[in-house]
């Protein structure tokens, strides 16, 4: 985990009395874990997209811009230049039935493009669009919601071990809010869709590559204080992520007589631990918190850790299967 730039201080936010906690909040920087690890670093990559004389233009724009942006971002998930994830396209119906699928074909094209990896874009399409009605109407309108499913696959050839070796679903939804006449019975199509869809294409593609590798959000964390010297040296250090010296003073602050004060030390030590790595310390804490005194501030913060730690522990196992 890194911290982010600075620190931003909310003054004078009482949970109760004037003479209880104060809340501060400190944006930082959450490293997330790959949603689909994949061993990219150092390696050379090439995405294929097919051919067909049979798809659909819009299809095959689609499938275009997808694979665009999936290859750009592939280059800037590994490290490399852009443009270093060169873009082809192939022809399976030229090939006897069913080659094309087969790693021998894969092979090939990984010889001739110099390539360790390769991505096979079995293209991208789109379904049916439906709408459903939604809450809201005003004077002969109703608002409803047009969506359409987007759909493709990528599977990923390793030339080293000559074989596939994962296969990437591409399962997401592309929605419209719009009002219409209470009295239409069609779909009402915006003039843009087809516009939103190549640019739904576009983040889609680059959202798969992302997943190859841990994401950082900026995220904000919670830090209590209260009008005491102590308590304000904390949250200083706190302020520019000095987190053993803060550490050393909420473990002296836990030896108050009220159980609200050490609710909020152990609270803030979970921060710590967070910060400096350790997410199953910081929920003990919590738990330390919210015996001594139940605060809704803890329950939501230790929902997020347990849901962090979870992704953590299946770091091994892909979302997109």
């Amino acid at each position: 985990m890194r911290t982010l730039r600075f620190s931003i201080f909310m003054a004078g936010v009482l949970l109760t009395t004037a003479c209880g906690p104060v809340i501060n909040i400190l944006e930082v920087d959450v490293k997330l874990p790959a949603k689909a690890p994949l061993e990219i670093i150092g390696k050379q990559m090439a995405v294929f997209i097919p051919e067909y004389d049979s798809i659909l233009v819009t299809d095959s724009t689609l499938t275009r811009m997808f694979a665009e942006s999936f290859a750009e971002q592939l280059a800037a998930v590994a490290g490399q230049p852009k443009g270093s994830v060169p873009l082809f396209s192939h022809k399976p119906d030229s090939l006897n039935p069913g080659f094309a699928q087969l790693p021998a074909y894969a092979q090939q094209l990984a010889i001739e493009t110099e390539s360790d990896l390769l991505f096979m874009v079995d293209s991208v399409s789109i379904g049916k669009f439906d709408a459903l009605d939604v809450a809201g109407s005003a004077e002969g309108y109703k608002r409803q919601m047009l969506y359409v499913p987007f759909r493709g696959k990528v599977r990923v050839y390793d030339a080293s071990k000559i074989e596939y070796t994962r296969n990437f679903p591409v399962c997401d939804t592309v929605a419209w809010e719009l009002w219409v006449s209470k009295s239409r019975e069609t779909l009402a199509i915006p003039t843009s869709a087809f516009e939103d869809l190549k640019n739904a294409s576009v983040y889609i593609g680059k959202g798969l590559a992302e997943a190859f590798s841990d994401q950082w959000e900026t995220q904000d964390r919670v830090i209590f204080t209260y009008e005491h010297p102590k308590w304000r040296q904390a949250l200083e250090y706190a302020d520019v992520f000095e987190w053993e010296k803060a550490r050393d003073i909420w473990m002296e602050l836990l030896n108050s007589q009220d159980p609200r004060s050490i609710s909020c030390a152990a609270f803030n030590l979970a921060v710590s631990c967070e910060m400096t790595g350790n997410i199953d310390l910081a929920v003990k804490w919590l738990d330390y918190a919210s015996k001594a005194y139940p605060m809704s501030e803890i329950t939501y913060y230790k929902n997020l850790l347990e849901e962090r730690s979870t992704e953590k522990k299946r770091f091994q196992t892909p979302i997109y299967q």
